[in-house]
């Protein structure tokens, strides 16, 4: 297996890197690019980490309606196995994007879950603290009761609150980016080598 420095120095990145340029890769073999994986009913990843990280790298850099074009430049000897190099590409940040939308929807429903346990938690502390104001003499301690008890309950409502409203943007962002790369329209160069 190659090193991280081969593997980065056998790509090169198309000039610019506008809209309608393909992001262009230089392979030596299909095996940089693609996993060899003996055939599985299961799903499974299919590109090497470092190709893996180095797309999604150069597609988060493009403006975000650009399609994605990959070029990739292979010897005339690997013409044949090109097939697979569009189907790990196409497979690979399918099952990516799948996971993250997965992921996503179990956040989503932990942070409802969690949300409607700090209502009522919320509801309960409230009136506890109505309760006390009424019933409880005034004085330092009964105070510190109240106030403690209404901090406490707006500060439950906080990790709901951030799941709902924040932790969902990069799994969105992910999702779309591996739906663009599994969408990725690929083209093939030969060299004589």
């Amino acid at each position: 297996m190659r090193s991280d420095v081969h593997f980065a120095a056998a790509f090169v990145i198309g000039k610019g890197m506008e809209s309608g340029k393909p992001i262009s890769i230089r392979l030596d073999t299909i095996d940089q690019l693609v996993e060899p994986c003996p055939p599985s009913p299961f799903r499974r990843r299919r590109l090497r980490e470092e190709a893996e990280k180095f797309l999604v790298e150069r597609v988060t850099a493009l403006p975000s309606r650009t399609a994605v074009k990959l070029l990739i430049v292979l010897p005339e000897s690997e013409a044949p196995q090109a097939g697979i190099v569009v189907e790990a590409i196409h497979e690979h940040f399918n099952f990516l994007r799948v996971e993250t939308e997965a992921k996503l929807k179990r956040m989503r429903r932990f942070g409802w879950r969690s949300f409607a346990v700090a209502i009522a938690f919320l509801t309960v502390a409230i009136t506890i603290v109505h309760l006390m104001k009424r019933y409880l003499p005034s004085g330092t301690l009964a105070s510190v009761a109240i106030e403690g008890l209404t901090i406490l309950a707006w500060i439950a409502l906080w990790r709901p609150g951030e799941l709902l409203l924040y932790e969902r943007y990069p799994f969105e962002r992910d999702a779309r980016l591996f739906r663009k790369l599994e969408q990725c329209e690929v083209q093939f160069s030969y060299t004589n080598r």
